[in-house]
């Protein structure tokens, strides 16, 4: 009545990668998968971050999206990109590769840390061991070389061969592992201060934060 064309509800989840949500678009509207994908490609000619090999992991923003009921592919695909310039804007994240290794590290503490308060430590964690030259040994990122599936990472998992293994190879992996949130990315420009090297999983959601490596064997040992 008031001309308004009926609106479409979608709800991306914090933390899902690109090809968990385009699963979760084609389980629950209309969305084709390579159509999809097609569309990512077109924009990626005016998108102006960087994409490295046209990898749009991490740019597609986490949110509630409301999308006119005809919605298709391309819809979804702008709503997302012009949703994630509009939290990052070009004016203010102005060094494409600065952001885009920020973006990695957000999208690292997006997937560890559930409490957002633990994010910028998490965040010094990861710095100060990359600054020491050690791996970063973040169970999430090996987690995506399986596409999320392990419920429990075992030794046998992390032997895995490939760039997104932070347990072989040192620094950042080569790209996002999910899309990740501002809160993960502003603790990714901004990391606490600490001399933290390790951290490990309480069980409630929260981490035990350590120094050295014998204290982190006690939080271990006690939490097991």
């Amino acid at each position: 009545e008031s001309g308004k064309g009926k609106m479409v509800k979608i709800t991306i989840p914090e933390g899902y990668s690109v090809k968990q949500t385009v699963e979760l678009l084609e389980k629950t509207g209309k969305i084709n998968k390579e159509k999809f994908y097609s569309e990512l490609n077109k924009a990626a000619e005016d998108f102006p971050y960087y994409l490295p090999g046209g990898n749009f992991e991490g740019y597609l923003y986490p949110e509630t999206y409301f999308l006119p009921e005809t919605y298709d592919e391309k819809d979804v695909v702008s709503a997302m990109l012009k949703q994630f310039l509009k939290k990052f804007p070009v004016e203010k994240y102005g060094n494409r590769e600065d952001f885009y290794e920020k973006l990695v590290m957000a999208s690292i503490l997006e997937k560890e840390a559930k409490i957002g308060s633990e994010k910028p430590v998490m965040a010094s964690v990861f710095y100060n061991r990359i600054k020491k030259g050690m791996t970063l040994s973040s169970d999430a990122t090996v987690n995506f070389v399986y596409d999320y599936k392990k419920r429990r990472m075992l030794y046998k998992d992390l032997k895995v061969d490939s760039p997104y293994n932070t347990y072989k190879y040192k620094g950042l992996p080569p790209g996002p592992i999910c899309n990740p949130t501002l809160e993960s990315v502003e603790a990714a420009y901004n990391p606490a201060d600490t001399d933290y090297l390790f951290f490990v999983a309480k069980g409630d959601g929260g981490h035990y934060f350590s120094k050295t490596y014998k204290e982190h064997l006690r939080f271990q040992q006690e939490n097991k």
